[in-house]
């Protein structure tokens, strides 16, 4: 008896119309993780000849592309700033 009197207004409390109903949103969307990965440029010493500097600008212009690449593609995501 005593858990009927108990359990009586835990159950009131379950039901009732004037409840406003639960909606559920989707998940937020989530970036691949690899974007948030660095991008490497140039990881050598520093150049000392004329081809070694061809090719460290040539690993910096990689380096930048990729990052601008990933930048963009967050902010497709995650939409741009306004």
């Amino acid at each position: 008896m005593r858990y009927l009197i108990l359990l009586l207004p835990l159950l009131a409390a379950c039901g009732g119309s004037d409840q406003t109903p639960v909606v559920i949103s989707p998940p937020p969307v989530l970036a691949s993780p690899d974007l948030f990965e660095t991008c490497d440029g140039w990881t050598g010493p520093p150049p000392a000849t004329e081809r070694d500097l061809l090719l460290a600008a040539q690993a910096e212009i990689a380096g930048r592309r990729c990052a601008n690449a990933k930048i963009e593609a967050l902010a497709q995501t995650y939409g741009a700033p306004q």
